[in-house]
C-alpha cells in the first residue's frame, strides 16, 4: 500500500507532500511556498498519483493535515478526480480528525498575542503618518532626467511666440513719410491765392511772415506724425513683452503643476510662481532733435529787408531736407528700441529657465530626502503587512480551535 501526507500551513501558507514518508515536490504547488492550497487542489490528485505511481489494483491512502475548511476543499476535489478516475484505482481519503489541544490555554495565548500585535501594530501606524512624505509607492519624477525636456519646451515657447513677434516688428517698420505730411500746409493769407505746397506746379513768391506761418506748420506736423509713430510702437513694444511673457509663464506653470501634484507640500511653500519684472527701458525717445529742422526753421528767422520774398522751390526744398532728416532719426531711434526690446525679451526668457533651474535643483535636494524617508516608510509598510497577517491568521486559529471544542 502506498502512502501520501499532504500537509497544509494555512497559516503560514506553507505545503508539504511525502510518499512513504519521503518528502517530494508537484508541480502544481511548486516550492510549497506563498501558494494557497484552494489555488492547486484541483491539479493536486492526477500529479500526486502519477508521481507516486500507483496504478489500478494498487492500495492508496491520502492523509491530509491541515484546517477544517481547508479539508472540505481537499474533500471536493478527491470526490471529483475519483468520478473520473478508472474503478479499479483504490483510493482512499479519510474523514478528517482534529487533533487533540487544551482549548482553553491555546485561546488565551491567542489572545494575548493578538493584544500584543495590535498594540505594535498601532504603533507602526502612528509611526507611519507624514502627510509632507505621502504614499510610499508613489512615483515620483526624475527632476535630472527632466531638466532638459522642461527647458527645451521653454525654449520651444520662446522661439514660436518670438518668430511671430518679430514679423509684427517688422511690419510695425514702415516708414514715415513726413513729407507727406506737410501736403495739408496751405501758404496764403486773407486775399492771397492759397496753394498746396507740394501739388502746385506754379512758381509764388510769399513774403516772409507768410513763409514763418509755414514752416512753423510743417514742423508741427512733422512732430505730430512722429509722436503718433512713437506711441503706437511703444505700445505695440509693451503689448509684445506681456505676449512672450505670459506665454512663458503659462510654461512653467506648466511644469509647476506636474511637480506640484507630486511635491504638493514643497512647491507650495517653497515656490511661489512670479511673474517676470518687465522694464520700460525700450520706450522710443519722443522729441525730434532741433538740428532736424534747422534748414526749414532758418526759413522762418529774421529776414533782411532786401529780401522781401521767398519762393515755393525754396521752402520745398527746405522740407523735403528736414523730412529726410527726420526719417532718418526715426529709423535710427527704432533700430536702437527694437535692439533694446530684444534683449529684454531675451532677459525675460532667461528669467524663467533660471527659475526652472532653481525649482529642478531644489527638488533633486528635496527627493533625496523624500527617498530615504519612503525607503523607511516601506519598511514599516511591510511591517504593519506581516502583524496584520499575524493577526489574520490568529483569528483563524482561534475559529478553527473553536470548532474543534464544539466537535
Amino acid at each position: 500500500m502506498t502512502t501520501l501526507e499532504l500537509k497544509y500551513n494555512s497559516f503560514a501558507v506553507k505545503t508539504g507532500f511525502f510518499i512513504n514518508g519521503r518528502e517530494a515536490s508537484l508541480k502544481c504547488f511548486g516550492t510549497g511556498d506563498k501558494i494557497r492550497l484552494r489555488d492547486y487542489i484541483k491539479d493536486f490528485f492526477p500529479e500526486a498519483i502519477k508521481k507516486s505511481n500507483v496504478g489500478p489494483g494498487e492500495d492508496c491512502i491520502i492523509q491530509f493535515y491541515g484546517t477544517q475548511d481547508t479539508f472540505e476543499d481537499v474533500r471536493k476535489s478527491y470526490d471529483e478526480y475519483m468520478a473520473q478516475t478508472a474503478e479499479d484505482m483504490n483510493i482512499k481519503l479519510p474523514e478528517y480528525k482534529p487533533y487533540p489541544n487544551n482549548f482553553s490555554e491555546v485561546n488565551k495565548l491567542i489572545d494575548d498575542k493578538r493584544e500584543l500585535f495590535s498594540d505594535q501594530l498601532k504603533y507602526k501606524r502612528e509611526e507611519l503618518i507624514n502627510p509632507s512624505v505621502g504614499k510610499s509607492n508613489e512615483e515620483h519624477p526624475d527632476v535630472v532626467k527632466r531638466f532638459d525636456r522642461d527647458k527645451a519646451k521653454i525654449e520651444r515657447l520662446y522661439s514660436d511666440c518670438f518668430d511671430k513677434i518679430n514679423t509684427v516688428i517688422e511690419g510695425a517698420n514702415e516708414r514715415v513719410d513726413f513729407l507727406s505730411s506737410a501736403n495739408n500746409v496751405s501758404l496764403g493769407s486773407s486775399g492771397e491765392k492759397s496753394i498746396n505746397l507740394f501739388s502746385d506746379p506754379g512758381i509764388f513768391l510769399f513774403s516772409p511772415n507768410v513763409v514763418k506761418v509755414c514752416c512753423n506748420k510743417i514742423i508741427e506736423q512733422y512732430n505730430l506724425v512722429y509722436t503718433n509713430t512713437y506711441e503706437k510702437l511703444t505700445d505695440l513694444l509693451k503689448s509684445l513683452l506681456k505676449k512672450i511673457d505670459a506665454d512663458l509663464y503659462s510654461g512653467l506653470e506648466a511644469v509647476y503643476k506636474d511637480y506640484s501634484t507630486a511635491y504638493p507640500d514643497f512647491v507650495a511653500l517653497n515656490h511661489p510662481l512670479l511673474k517676470y519684472k518687465q522694464s520700460d527701458s525700450f520706450v522710443i525717445k519722443e522729441v525730434i532733435p532741433y538740428s532736424c529742422f534747422s534748414n526749414i526753421s532758418r526759413l522762418a528767422g529774421p529776414f533782411d529787408s532786401s529780401n522781401f520774398s521767398i519762393s515755393v522751390g525754396t521752402i520745398k526744398k527746405n522740407a523735403h531736407e528736414a523730412a529726410s532728416s527726420c526719417q532718418e532719426y526715426f529709423d535710427s531711434v527704432f533700430r536702437s528700441t527694437k535692439q533694446t526690446f530684444l534683449v529684454e525679451i531675451e532677459k525675460c526668457k532667461a528669467y524663467y529657465l533660471e527659475e526652472l533651474r532653481k525649482l529642478q535643483e531644489e527638488l533633486q535636494t528635496f527627493q533625496e530626502i523624500i527617498k530615504e524617508k519612503l525607503s523607511s516608510t516601506k519598511q514599516i509598510e511591510q511591517e504593519i503587512i506581516a502583524l496584520e497577517n499575524k493577526i489574520e491568521c490568529l483569528n483563524a486559529l482561534q475559529s478553527e480551535i473553536i470548532k474543534m471544542a464544539v466537535t
